[in-house]
């Protein structure tokens, strides 16, 4: 990829057993040198810190992402 950008939304979520409540919803979004735009994940988390983001990150270099440009 040549770019990735993570980006992270507070939403309202309804649940059967709980009802509506906040998560964050954390997106990432990869674009190849090509140009070409790929959702590469989205995680619901119950709240948005920075380590919700290193995990994301983590996750997505153990599915094979390398060698980020920017």
């Amino acid at each position: 990829m040549a770019f990735v950008s993570l980006d992270g939304l507070v939403l309202k979520l309804f649940q059967e057993e709980e009802g509506v409540g906040r998560v964050s919803v954390y997106v990432a979004i990869g674009v190849s040198p090509a140009g070409e735009r790929k959702v590469l994940g989205y995680w619901l988390f119950p709240s948005e810190n920075a380590f919700r983001g290193e995990s994301v990150l983590r996750e997505l270099r153990e599915r094979g992402l390398e060698q980020v440009l920017l």
